[in-house]
């Protein structure tokens, strides 16, 4: 006997959506370049925060705010494709734990008919030696 398996069994294919707080690293960009350190808000609020308190603090150097701009708009850039990363990330891994949960479930459940290991003839039966 061959494998027997269930003709006509429904193949079902699951679209999962990710929905996710994907940062335009363009957006993060002019922001920054627009507004400063505050807008790098828009992708760090901690490193948006503390930028523009040394710029305030040391506002009357010329320097450090020039610098402190140029830094926010550079890390606004790293900061939006990390986040981006780190986005795909968790929904590469949420999407591999909900197959992993939906595997037993897809495997088939149909008794598999597998060939005896040595064949029972009809004159083995008759004198009742066949193998369990």
């Amino acid at each position: 006997m061959e494998n027997m398996n269930v003709p006509n069994q429904p193949n079902y294919q699951q679209n999962i959506i990710v929905v996710g707080k994907q940062k335009s690293t363009g957006t993060a960009i002019l922001l920054t370049f627009l507004f400063g350190p505050l807008g790098l808000l828009y992708v760090s609020v901690v490193g948006g925060l503390v930028l523009t308190a040394i710029s305030l603090l040391l506002f009357w150097t010329v320097l450090v705010p020039v610098v402190c701009w140029i830094a926010s708009i550079i890390w606004a850039a790293v900061a939006a494709n990390n986040a981006n990363q780190k986005a795909t990330s968790q929904a590469m891994n949420q999407m591999q734990q909900m197959q992993q949960m939906q595997q037993p479930f897809q495997q088939n459940t149909q008794p598999q008919f597998t060939p005896a290991s040595t064949p029972v003839t009809s004159t083995e039966l008759g004198n009742q030696q066949t193998e369990i």
